[in-house]
Order: structure tokens, then sequence, then C-alpha cells
């Protein structure tokens, strides 16, 4: 072998060394910082929900065929009935919901508060709903929607609504802050 050959042979085997090298010190500083096993929930500063019934299936067995026009859930803290507007959700795991206002509704001489609200996560959402006064007044439809369900699918005639409550009357009720 002459003596360039064997020159080129260690430039070129010092250069992969090199380059091997700074290649694993890379793919472990990604996969380091990849493999963080604590995954922060963006959402946990909301109040937190259980999806019992996902929009389009039915709240029992008993009311036949007509699905619902909201998820139902029951928010963890309270134990309160929530109204979720949006696309049907997981029954699986906990929500952070972003409370928009509360039904009142009266059956059997006893008065329930219904909570409305929506996902926290935006992406979950079919309309953006920022108060309880836009809601009544830009998606009435919805509104109404939900307003003959209550009274006349879910309470079968026997509920009335008593009247609607914005957000900070039903966080105060139910203890939320």
């Amino acid at each position: 072998m002459d003596y360039h050959n064997h020159r080129y042979m260690i430039i070129f085997t010092k250069v992969m060394r090199t380059l091997l090298l700074s290649f694993l010190l890379t793919a472990g500083i990604v996969i380091s910082g990849c493999a963080d096993p604590k995954t922060e929930d963006p959402y946990q500063d909301y109040p937190q929900a259980t999806i019992t019934h996902p929009a389009g299936t039915q709240w029992s067995t008993s009311h036949g065929y007509l699905g619902l026009p909201f998820s139902v859930g029951t928010l963890v803290a309270s134990k309160a009935t929530c109204l979720v507007i949006g696309l049907p959700l997981d029954t699986d795991g906990q929500l952070g919901l972003d409370i928009i206002g509360g039904v009142r509704v009266a059956r059997d001489s006893a008065d329930t508060m219904l909570v409305l609200a929506q996902p926290a996560d935006v992406a979950q959402r079919s309309i953006m709903i920022k108060d309880l006064n836009h809601f009544a007044t830009v998606h009435s439809a919805a509104k109404w929607q939900i307003e003959q369900y209550i009274t006349h699918y879910r309470g079968m005639g026997s509920a009335r609504i008593v009247g609607w409550e914005d957000e900070a009357s039903v966080k105060t009720q139910l203890g939320i802050q």
C-alpha cells in the first residue's frame, strides 16, 4: 500500500468516526427530549367532566329512537349533569369543559340545574360560543332545540324550564372556580 492511499484511509476513517459520533449525539439529544413521560393536559385547569352519553346516542333505552342533540356528562367535582354542545365525545377519560351557563329545570316539584358547556379544546367544538347571551342570540336555534328536547322528550312533557343562568351564577351554585 503506498503512502497516499494509507493517508487517505486514515483521514476517511477519522471523518466517518466524527460523523457517526455526531449522529449518535444528536439522536441521543432528540430521543431524550421526546422521552418526557409527563405530558400535561392543557385543559386541566378547566372543570372536568366524564361523558356518559355522546351526542347522537340515547339518554336511556326508554326514550325510543331520538338521538341526543348534545353529549351528556357528569361534572367530576360537583356531580352535576352537564349538556356538552359539540361533536360526539368519547366516554373514556375526563374532558375539560368551558362552562357557558345553565338551565334550571323543574320536574316533579324538584328543581335541577343542567350545566350547559362546550369542550375546552377548540378542536372538539362544532360551534364557538362566547357566553350565554351569545348562545341565546347567535345560536338561538340550538338553544331552542335543547329546550324542546328537555321539555318534550327528556321530560316526557312533565318538565318545564324555569330559566337560564349565566356562567358566573352556575359556577357559584356548584362551587366551581
